[in-house]
């Protein structure tokens, strides 16, 4: 390479025996590279001119067959902050065996929108060494945290409100617990337990986990289509809207207290002696009032008494609302079997003699 004007100022290589001391991370092309936590290529302890086996030549094809994909992805970089009534951040932390990762967003509300936006991302490989998916997932929370400690600090607000989402329950209660830890755990919570609050950390299911999908890798297709980097989908969905529509008559019309109702009845009551006792609740429609009676069983002729002190009390009612209950249905057959036409003749009659 010397002939071709292609000078080399440093070496650097895997070496399978160890034999040469060499610094575990190196900074290769701007990026930090492991050694011990190379590709699967490295795993197999190939040699560097060994043709690669079939699968991970398979995978790779596949990777790169789609490598092309990524000139579409176009991922905002202002975030808007301006005339905001709240900002928070929302830290994501996931793992799998091949990798863990986080993944920060920005959600700011205005008075008109809601807006979610990707701040950071990384992941990072998991260690050659197996290790159980809750110790990755702690691996993930660290950097999690890590990351929003830097991220807070170039964002230069002074309070900001943090949230953090796992979906493992192992690393939640280890954060949210005091117990005998093994070394490895005890001091990554407390280093998490250090940079944020424990009511911070919170639950979130696998498959709504923005994190998910880079803890566990993908072709650049599957990015495209998911478009994880837009966030928490419910904030990028459309507005419901619903047409209004105007109060019924009875709500709105002059009229006395009392004179439009509406009647229920709560949950029983347990008395000190075991028995149980309920009230019925009769609500004015028009007027912000309420009368409660108590009833002894749930019976129709216990309800119509309820009614009849609360006629006395408050006055007769002239349009009575209510439920299916079978106590409300018992008391309505009564009437149902009365001539109503028969009584407004007689009446009128009455009435005329009176006159």
């Amino acid at each position: 390479m010397a002939n071709v004007k292609f000078e080399l100022r440093g070496w650097e290589f895997t070496d399978s025996n160890g034999s040469t001391p060499q610094p575990e991370i190196s900074k290769v092309l701007g990026m930090l590279w492991n050694r011990k936590n190379d590709t699967e290529s490295w795993n197999a302890k190939l040699g560097w001119d060994d043709e690669l086996p079939k699968d991970i030549t398979e995978k790779f094809k596949k990777w790169f067959k789609n490598l092309h994909l990524l000139k579409l992805v176009e991922i905002p970089r202002y975030m808007s902050m301006n005339n905001c009534v709240s900002i928070n951040l929302h830290i994501f932390c996931d793992a799998s065996k091949l990798s863990y990762a986080t993944a920060i967003f920005l959600k700011s509300e205005s008075e008109s929108q809601v807006s979610v936006q990707l701040v950071l991302a990384k992941s990072r490989i998991a260690p050659l060494k197996a290790m159980s998916i809750p110790k990755l997932e702690l691996m993930a929370c660290i950097i999690g945290v890590r990351l929003t400690d830097m991220v807070k600090k170039a964002l230069s607000i002074k309070y900001i409100e943090e949230y953090y989402w796992a979906d493992s329950t192992s690393v939640l209660y280890w954060i949210n617990h005091d117990d005998i830890w093994t070394v490895f755990v005890k001091n990554r919570v407390k280093e998490i337990r250090n940079l944020t609050e424990r009511k911070r950390w919170r639950h979130v299911p696998g498959s709504e986990n923005p994190a998910d999908l880079p803890s566990r890798g993908c072709s650049a297709k599957k990015l495209i289509e998911s478009r994880w980097w837009e966030g928490c989908q419910r904030h990028s969905t459309k507005a419901i809207r619903t047409i209004s529509v105007s109060l019924p008559e009875e709500r709105i019309r002059e009229a006395s207290i009392f004179e439009v109702v509406g009647i229920d009845l709560a949950s029983p009551l347990i008395l000190k002696d075991g028995t149980e006792a309920w009230f019925a609740s009769y609500t004015c429609a028009v007027f912000r009032a309420i009368n409660l009676e108590l009833l002894t069983s749930l019976s129709t002729n216990c309800f119509l008494l309820s009614l009849r002190r609360c006629i006395a009390r408050r006055g007769r009612p002239r349009v009575i609302y209510s439920d299916n209950g079978t106590n409300f249905t018992g008391a309505c057959n009564p009437f149902k079997a009365i001539d109503w036409k028969m009584i407004v003749r007689e009446s009128e009659a009455v009435n005329r003699r009176i006159t």
